[in-house]
């Protein structure tokens, strides 16, 4: 199983997290702020 995170800083406050799974095809993006979007490819 592969797990990938990515980080971006889009401001001081605000930060873009991606994390990727490629075994189960499910992927979360949490933004800076308490946002938070989850779905399966």
């Amino acid at each position: 199983m592969k797990v990938y995170e990515l980080f971006t800083e889009l401001s001081s406050e605000n930060r873009l997290g991606i994390f990727m799974d490629t075994h189960s095809g499910a992927w979360r993006v949490k933004i800076g702020g308490g946002h938070e979007y989850k779905g399966t490819l």
